[in-house]
C-alpha cells in the first residue's frame, strides 16, 4: 500500500528530495491517504484535475496551538471558497481512485487549512500566501521517510 500526502510547499523543493521525516513549512491541501495505485497514477489523476486550476489567494487570520500538549504553534489560514474547492478537487478525484482517507480530516466540514510555524520560518496574523503549487509526497517505506515525487504548478 502506498501512502501519499498532497501539500504546497513554502519553500521550494526540488522532485526527489528526501524531506527525511517531517515536511518542511507548507499547508496540506489534502491529508494523508492510502492506495495500490502507483505514484505515476496518482500524478496523472493530479495534473488532469488541476490543470487550468488559477493559483489561490489565502491570508493567515490567527495564531493556534496544535497537538495532545497544545504545544505545536499554527496559524489558521481563511478558507475561502476557491481554497476549499482547490482541496475538493484532489478529495473527490482521489476517492474516485479508491483510495482510502482518515475522514476527520477531509471535506467540506473537516479540512481546516492552517501552516506550522518551524523555528526557521513564522507566519503572522493578516500575512497573505499564494498557494500556486501542488507538491504529492509519498511516505517511503520502510523508514517513513517523505520523498517528494512532483510539483504541479497551478494554471498550467
Amino acid at each position: 500500500m502506498n501512502e501519499f500526502i498532497f501539500v504546497h510547499l513554502l519553500d521550494d523543493q526540488p522532485v526527489g528530495s528526501d524531506l527525511g521525516l517531517e515536511i518542511p513549512m507548507h499547508t496540506t491541501l489534502l491529508h494523508w491517504f492510502e492506495t495500490e495505485r502507483t505514484p505515476e497514477e496518482i500524478l496523472n489523476i493530479a495534473r488532469t484535475v488541476l490543470r487550468g486550476i488559477a493559483p489561490v489567494e489565502t491570508i493567515v487570520t490567527y495564531n493556534d496551538m496544535f497537538g495532545p500538549d497544545k504545544d505545536i504553534p499554527v496559524m489558521r489560514l481563511k478558507r475561502s471558497f476557491e481554497f476549499l474547492n482547490l482541496h475538493l478537487l484532489l478529495l473527490e478525484s482521489m476517492i474516485d481512485a479508491n483510495t482510502t482517507f482518515d475522514q476527520r480530516w477531509v471535506g467540506v466540514r473537516n479540512w481546516n487549512p492552517y501552516v506550522t510555524n518551524k523555528l526557521y520560518k513564522k507566519l503572522s496574523p493578516g500575512d497573505r500566501l499564494e498557494i500556486n503549487s501542488v507538491s504529492l509526497i509519498q511516505k517511503r517505506r520502510p523508514d517513513k521517510h517523505r520523498i517528494v515525487l512532483d510539483n504541479v504548478i497551478l494554471n498550467s
